[in-house]
């Protein structure tokens, strides 16, 4: 396809999406809540699910290993885990900086950029990955923002 037609796909559908907004803005916020509070619910489970397994088989080769009583293995498991844990959670923070000042970065260049042509050409300069990141960036804080404001 040539970029005309697909000039004209990305108008077509910003036009149908601008025309669902308009027309049925609460069950589009009522859908995209409960899409995000269905994904929420999921990982929240699915990370619970794994932590158990984790514990229990760290319990049971504890407990067989080093014939510990329940406190002990108990507090072993946790010092073990934590040991796993802590990195994860230091990369993951670091991570959440890196992506705060690009996001910071990016909000900048749009609010300092009145003129519709250079937002434009910003938008058109990203990778579909980045509008897709900021995208649902923006729907992420909706969401965690509705639990405040609500």
């Amino acid at each position: 396809m040539d970029s005309i037609a697909n000039k004209n796909i990305s108008y077509g559908l910003g036009l149908i999406f601008i025309v669902i907004i308009l027309t049925i803005p609460d069950i589009l916020i009522s859908l995209t809540l409960d899409f995000f509070h269905f994904v929420w619910e999921l990982v929240v489970e699915l990370a619970h699910m794994l932590f158990e397994g984790i514990e229990t088989v760290l319990d049971n080769l504890v407990e067989e290993l080093l014939h510990t009583e329940l406190h002990q293995t108990q507090v072993i498991v946790f010092y073990i885990m934590m040991i796993f844990i802590l990195p994860i959670i230091y990369f993951l923070l670091r991570l959440l900086l890196r992506k705060t000042i690009r996001l910071k970065n990016d909000l900048n260049v749009l609010v300092t950029s009145y003129d519709p042509y250079q937002f434009s050409l910003y938008w058109d300069s990203i990778s579909i990955q980045r509008k897709i990141g900021l995208f649902l960036g923006a729907l992420s804080s909706i969401y965690l923002a509705s639990f405040f404001f609500m």
